[in-house]
């Protein structure tokens, strides 16, 4: 809408759509987060509804942080971090550019660019041990820091 903030925007026809289709392949694939860490933005939470209806969460696996919105990569990791404590897999939702520069940072073998509701799937032992993290100790194990991707998928992949 003309006028209306982008914090404000909602998800239109397509990210609808979009959002409903990926939130059905992660459920296809068995990929069920913990938790979900939301951008407290109009957008991310009409997005995060979709995948906690696909998995069957109620309002206790959905964690907003109003810092997600428009976040730099180095804010990203640490409410990861902090999410982290507890749970073993944790979904972000939340916006370009600081997703797609963190997750290129944490694996160059992803695309160089994200579309809008991509999903990267990786797995690491240690966040704190990620050189991102400003936890990261002189004395982490490098083997801690090692970061794989799973899986990424887009709408406008074909299966």
């Amino acid at each position: 809408m003309e006028g209306q903030l982008d914090y404000d925007r909602p998800l239109n026809e397509r990210g609808n759509s979009d959002a409903a289709l990926m939130a059905n392949r992660m459920l296809e694939r068995q990929c069920i987060p913990d938790l979900i860490l939301c951008s407290s933005a109009k957008r991310a939470l009409e997005t995060s509804a979709y995948f906690m209806k696909a998995f069957g969460f109620d309002e206790q696996k959905l964690q907003v942080e109003k810092s997600l919105y428009l976040s730099s990569p180095e804010t990203l990791l640490e409410q990861l971090a902090i999410a982290e404590e507890g749970h073993k897999h944790v979904m972000i939702v939340a916006h370009n550019p600081g997703l797609e520069q963190l997750s290129y940072s944490l694996c160059s073998g992803c695309l160089p660019s994200m579309p809008t509701l991509g999903i990267r799937h990786f797995a690491c032992k240690s966040l704190s041990a990620l050189p991102l993290s400003r936890r990261t100790s002189p004395n982490s194990d490098p083997s801690e820091a090692s970061v794989e991707l799973l899986f990424e998928d887009f709408p406008k992949n074909t299966p």
